[in-house]
């Protein structure tokens, strides 16, 4: 059952974000066009009575708030959208249709972490994929700082894989956080979505003091890279355990029930 929940959360994302990939490509392709013209063009155009070369001068403009809009919100904007999802499945008229599926609350989570992984991923590829048609000089240099990062001999094989570990345990933690904080939300009555909304910020904000602390704790014990950031992420991946329990808890207890 697991496998057709996370089908149905790839068509989602497939309806719902390939627009979105397909509008941020397009915008990278005209903004890649228009700097073959020069900037001297641009600048000039401003100054230009030819109503045509007007038109072409607001047009790179909505271009350019086009592109940089969605390359800086685009990795954020799936894991918003993931979270959002998650609340109208779990907690909105939608909820009535999936509480009568054959299907744990643990497998609902499951399957919206998967394709929130996938997302991300993706909206990564396609956004270096648009930066480096935008601008092929600039982001093959990044790229090519990347691939040396990846490929030094220096670094230890241990230590990179802890590395991508470390940022995929922060990505679920990140992702829980914000499971649990609609579903607190999800319980108001009176005064208690609010108090949910106090106590997911107050959660959010020891937990990074806490995890830092954690970090320099293990640094300063001059327990090396690699043990530092596993021992970061045993502590992510307790506070993702103890959320996703709370988080089933309420679902289990408390969907459609309000």
């Amino acid at each position: 059952m697991l496998r057709k929940l996370v089908k149905h959360e790839y068509i989602y994302l497939i309806k719902t974000f390939t627009p979105i990939y397909i509008i941020y490509l397009a915008s990278a392709a005209a903004l890649r066009l228009f700097t073959l013209f020069g900037y001297d063009f641009i600048d000039s155009a401003a100054k230009a009575a030819n109503p045509v070369i007007y038109s072409m001068t607001i047009i790179y403009f909505f271009v350019v708030a086009a592109f940089t809009i969605l390359a800086s919100v685009m990795a954020i904007l799936t894991m918003a959208d993931n979270v959002r999802r998650f609340k109208n499945n779990m907690f909105t008229d939608e909820g009535y249709l999936t509480n009568t599926l054959p299907v744990t609350a643990t497998e609902h989570i499951a399957a919206k972490l998967i394709a929130g992984c996938t997302n991300f991923l993706c909206s990564f590829a396609v956004l270096t994929l648009g930066l480096f048609i935008a601008s092929r000089s600039s982001t093959s240099f990044i790229l090519k700082a990347i691939w040396e990062a990846i490929t030094d001999p220096d670094v230890e094989i241990s230590e990179k894989l802890t590395i991508i570990l470390l940022i995929f345990m922060v990505y679920i933690t990140f992702q829980l956080l914000g499971y649990l904080a609609v579903s607190l939300s999800s319980m108001a009555n009176g005064g208690r979505g609010f108090l949910g909304g106090i106590v997911g910020a107050f959660s959010t904000v020891f937990g990074l003091i806490f995890i830092s602390r954690v970090a320099a704790f293990s640094v300063a014990g001059g327990l090396g890279a690699v043990p530092s950031m596993l021992m970061v992420c045993l502590v992510l991946l307790v506070f993702c355990v103890i959320m996703g329990l709370i988080v089933t808890m309420i679902i289990k207890n408390h969907l459609n029930l309000q």
